[in-house]
């Protein structure tokens, strides 16, 4: 194994480089939490302090009943702009959580779709391999060599079996018509 410094930096450059668009989205799923957690804090604390006069709007009213005793009541309500502001936040909460998700899902197509063509490279290297025949040689070099095309062929047995002949040890293959031998 090489413990060169050189191709471990630059190794580490790579993976820090694939992995950027994924941790900024894992740092956007945070800032949603956060932004989740205080919107909680602050509603919490605004709502439950009603006597608060800065967020709510509290009124002491007056009348008189039946018997003509004069009964006071107080009205505490949240100032429209508190209502407002909330509701703001919360609408603004949503459009954030979707967007992160859509971001994830977006993100998520991209690896998916990069690991299809990972495979599909695979395969084709695979098959270039095996048309050279095993070797490592240029495609350019051995296209005069591997120019003719194997063709499958499918025949019936005895009792009426469709069988492939190259599942039958003493057929050979047929051969490309177009090939002169």
């Amino acid at each position: 194994m090489n413990n060169d410094p050189s191709d471990y930096h630059r190794i580490r450059a790579y993976a820090e480089e694939r992995l950027k668009p994924m941790l900024r989205l894992q740092r956007q799923r945070a800032l949603l939490f956060f932004n989740v957690l205080m919107f909680l804090v602050v509603n919490a604390l605004v709502y439950s302090q009603s006597d608060n006069p800065i967020f709510w709007n509290i009124q002491q009213r007056q009348f008189s009943d039946y018997n003509g005793v004069i009964q006071t009541y107080i009205t505490v309500t949240p100032y429209n702009s508190v209502i407002a502001a909330s509701l703001i936040w919360f609408v603004l909460l949503i459009i954030h959580a979707f967007s992160v998700t859509v971001a994830f899902r977006h993100e998520g197509a991209i690896q998916r779709q990069m690991n299809k063509e990972a495979e599909l490279e695979k395969l084709y290297l695979s098959i270039e391999l095996a048309r050279l025949g095993g070797t490592a040689e240029p495609l350019s070099q051995t296209s005069q060599r591997v120019s003719e095309k194997l063709k499958r062929t499918v025949s019936l047995t005895d009792d009426g079996e469709l069988i492939a002949n190259d599942e039958l040890p003493d057929k050979p293959l047929r051969r490309n018509m177009n090939q002169r031998e």
